[in-house]
């Protein structure tokens, strides 16, 4: 078959299976090494968040135990926290609706 076209033409093989075969295993491992440093990112930022979160419950319990030393009841300290929640709460609505008019 090699004589019908002529000598001067060479003949080259290439397996495209076989570079289809180890295309995929190589994106599949740089799949794994990325989806492996996206979930320790991850874990990173969910420790930050579990350890800013424990952080800020211990200083609001020392804020909390210094208005009752100072003679607020309980109730007057959550009507307080209540205000407290609807302002952290309310200040991005009230900014943010003028933008979700237009």
């Amino acid at each position: 078959m090699i004589q019908l076209v002529s000598s001067k033409y060479s003949i080259e093989s290439e397996n495209r299976i076989e570079e289809y075969e180890t295309n995929q295993k190589q994106i599949r491992g740089m799949m794994a090494i990325l989806g492996g440093f996206c979930i320790l990112l991850a874990m990173i930022g969910v420790g930050s968040v579990y350890s800013n979160t424990l952080g800020f419950v211990r200083q609001r319990k020392r804020v909390f135990a210094r208005y009752l030393s100072v003679g607020l009841t309980p109730k007057e300290l959550r009507k307080m926290f209540c205000i407290e929640v609807l302002v952290l709460v309310g200040r991005p609505i009230w900014i943010g609706f003028p933008f979700d008019l237009f």
